[in-house]
């Protein structure tokens, strides 16, 4: 059942994750496609949204 559940948690907050640098990479100008460190930035949040922002809640939760 603690699996199940951690997994549910993890979907939430991936799913949470994505929607937010979504809705910022709406959001900024388009000079900032043109700077590569920015699109560089943008493209780490991206790959990286669907496992750090849950390995953080995870380990948060396991100290407390």
């Amino acid at each position: 059942m603690a699996t199940l559940v951690r997994e549910a948690r993890g979907q939430v907050i991936t799913d949470h994750i994505s929607d937010l640098i979504h809705a910022k990479s709406i959001a900024v100008d388009f000079e900032y496609y043109e700077d590569s460190r920015y699109y560089a930035a943008l493209h780490r949040a991206q790959q990286e949204a669907s496992y750090r922002p849950t390995c953080i809640v995870n380990d948060v939760t396991i100290m407390g």
